[in-house]
């Protein structure tokens, strides 16, 4: 299997598992077991990030790091402009755990979308 489509499983897996664990979680009958469990994949999903990033740290992939948070902040306003419009259907803490959700999807999800370009740019 080559590392793109490694790549794009991984990162179809983590929108996949964070999305349902926040849905999971929000439900009104929700208890405050479900929140530790949804943390907890959260901080797996972001230590296999971490490991993932840490890897290699040349002028390319910091380019990429930095692209991506550009892109990601961007992204993160129109995220919270549209959970304000949304907020009479959220409390404050839903409010709040989606933006961050939703930030770091943005984040994780433009890293791989770069990243995967850079890749293809050089390979080409």
């Amino acid at each position: 299997m080559s590392s793109r489509m490694v790549l794009w499983l991984r990162a179809a897996i983590a929108v996949l598992v964070v999305a349902g664990a926040t849905v999971f979680a929000t439900r009104p009958a929700s208890g405050s077991g479900n929140v530790w469990m949804v943390l907890g994949i959260l901080v797996l999903l972001l230590i296999v990030l971490w490991r993932e990033l840490r890897q290699a740290e040349d002028e390319r992939s910091m380019g990429i790091k930095y692209r991506a948070g550009y892109y990601a902040y961007l992204i993160s306003l129109y995220i919270w402009l549209a959970l304000r419009y949304l907020e009479d259907r959220f409390n404050a803490s839903e409010t709040f755990v989606l933006g961050m959700v939703g930030m770091t999807l943005a984040f994780v999800l433009s890293w791989a979308f770069l990243a995967l370009r850079e890749r293809s740019r050089i390979e080409d």
